[in-house]
């Protein structure tokens, strides 16, 4: 089935015909599976990096990984402290 199709792509009341083979078709999927599965090798990676720091200085790991989260988020640690000591009574 290497033949070329003729899509019809809708926006709106507006369409556009778009031709491509399914050589092209499976060639892009390949290379997004390609990077799918390296981000899926980078996560893996990551994650035994994270395991071996945190077993080799004796550190907390879910403390380490939130905060991870809160310099990736732009999180003020001194306003999520302030707020924490302020609730802390109402968590059991």
């Amino acid at each position: 089935m290497a033949g070329k199709l003729n899509i019809k792509v809708y926006a709106g009341d507006k369409g556009k015909s778009a031709t491509c083979s399914m050589d092209q078709i499976r060639a892009f999927v390949r290379q997004v599976k390609e990077k799918e599965d390296d981000i899926k090798q980078i996560r893996e990676d990551i994650k035994e990096l994270t395991n071996d720091f945190v077993d080799e200085y004796g550190l907390p790991k879910k403390e380490v990984k939130v905060a991870i989260r809160m310099l990736k988020g732009d999180i003020d640690p001194d306003v999520v402290s302030e707020i924490y000591a302020n609730i802390a009574d109402l968590v059991d």
